[in-house]
């Protein structure tokens, strides 16, 4: 697995993983895609950092947070779903 910190022009790969994300887990989030995607653009320009996890440069997952005095606060982590509980959301957190 490799990873890299993702920037404004990826936040519309992360908001699909966040779309998806959103159904999986039976969420009442009304956001379409491209809104999800604004939102992380916006996220992503201001305050909030992410890392990108790839495979192969395909996108499997990523983490959106935030760093404040005290603490790292983590606000999203995913892991495509078809590599849940594979051991793949482990190795991305080490």
């Amino acid at each position: 697995m490799e990873y890299r910190r993702a920037g404004v022009d990826d936040a519309r790969t992360i908001a699909a993983m966040n779309w998806q994300l959103i159904r999986d887990e039976g969420h009442r989030n009304p956001m379409t895609p491209a809104e999800l995607a604004a939102r992380m653009a916006g996220w992503l320009g201001g305050e909030y950092e992410a890392y990108l996890f790839e495979e192969a440069g395909a996108p499997i997952g990523y983490a959106l947070y935030r760093r404040d005095p005290e603490h790292v606060y983590l606000r999203q982590f995913s892991i495509k779903s078809a590599l849940r509980r594979h051991g793949v959301g482990r190795a991305a957190i080490a």
